[in-house]
């Protein structure tokens, strides 16, 4: 009996002494565990949140710079603008906004556009009237309207840098250059001679408007005039102190029109009020070049190169079709 109760009072001791033992195993633990994790962590676990008294409002970059516009003018309900815009608004660099002015049955149209639409809730092109005080009728008016200085001073500012475009114009996803790279003219657009010094076409131009506007201090157009608002611009701008204006070398990789031919440009501008220049359009080995390297041109030519010349006027036997 002595023996059993030796045993069991040693066997109860080991229990408590392991009982013990495990404490003393997980307390150290525990310890170890708290300064480790108040000594070892970085003290951005250790130190209280500090709660700012304002909320954060980070200063976001503007996603349009309000000194590059892009504008187009137009009355007509035409059923390629859309698409123009849609192409446009893409290859002209991001920061750029548009501007549409037309007819009430224009805007209808435009916005009717579900793309469009989407694009005015954004911000990115701005759709409004054309004033009253201003006229689509024919050359001269519009002529008249860009020669405003009130246009540049209350409807189009704050621009500064604006590329004017027409609905025969177009740029082409292939061009190694965009708008950006020639801002640094004062008037920029497809040349009329291969000896042209400053000017061009102004259907795909890019003008500065700080320029415009001191021409317009000095001189207002009178209507009638022979010269178009383009060439009537140029030829001023050239002549005043300091001007930067893009000869026939450089304005070529800007847009082509006819007289002077470029292999990869800009872009292109078909010619007035539809009339393809004989020039460029009837010569079947350029028009092949163009269909390869710019083959978004198909919008503003329509779908054939055929009956778009006034009565009398002959083609030179070239009839493509581009479907």
């Amino acid at each position: 009996m002595k023996f059993v109760a030796v045993l069991s009072a040693a066997t109860t001791s080991r229990k408590i002494l392991t009982g013990v033992g495990t404490f003393f195993v997980v307390a150290s633990a525990l310890v170890f565990y708290y300064f480790s994790a108040n000594i070892l962590q970085p003290s951005y676990y250790r130190d209280r949140i500090q709660i700012p008294e304002t909320p954060f409002c980070p200063t976001l970059q503007k996603p349009y710079d309000e000194r590059k516009l892009a504008f187009l003018v137009e009355t007509r309900p035409l059923p390629h603008l859309p698409a123009l815009f849609a192409h446009m608004t893409n290859l002209v660099p991001p920061e750029w906004r548009f501007r549409f002015m037309g007819s009430p049955e224009a805007m209808l149209f435009m916005r009717s556009n579900p793309f469009i639409a989407r694009l005015e809730a954004a911000g990115k092109i701005i759709i409004t009237g054309i004033p009253g005080n201003y006229s689509m009728a024919g050359r001269q008016e519009i002529s008249q309207m860009f020669t405003d200085p009130y246009l540049y001073t209350h409807h189009l500012a704050p621009a500064e840098h604006l590329l004017v475009f027409q609905p025969d114009s177009v740029l082409c996803a292939k061009s190694p250059k965009t708008v950006n790279d020639f801002l640094e003219w004062d008037y920029i657009g497809a040349p009329w001679r291969p000896e042209s010094k400053f000017g061009g076409n102004g259907g795909l131009s890019l003008r500065r408007v700080s320029r415009i506007l001191m021409v317009l201090e000095r001189e207002r157009r009178e209507m009638g005039h022979i010269q178009m608002e383009d060439e009537w611009l140029g030829n001023r701008m050239n002549k005043l102190p300091g001007a930067h204006m893009a000869n026939a070398s450089v304005s070529k990789t800007f847009s082509v029109e006819a007289n002077v031919w470029d292999e990869s440009p800009m872009g292109y501008h078909v010619g007035w009020m539809g009339v393809h220049h004989g020039q460029l359009w009837d010569n079947e080995e350029k028009v092949a070049h163009i269909m390869e390297y710019c083959p978004e041109v198909k919008m503003i030519l329509g779908m054939k190169l055929m009956g778009d010349k006034p009565s009398g006027v002959e083609r030179r036997g070239l009839e493509i079709d581009m479907l």
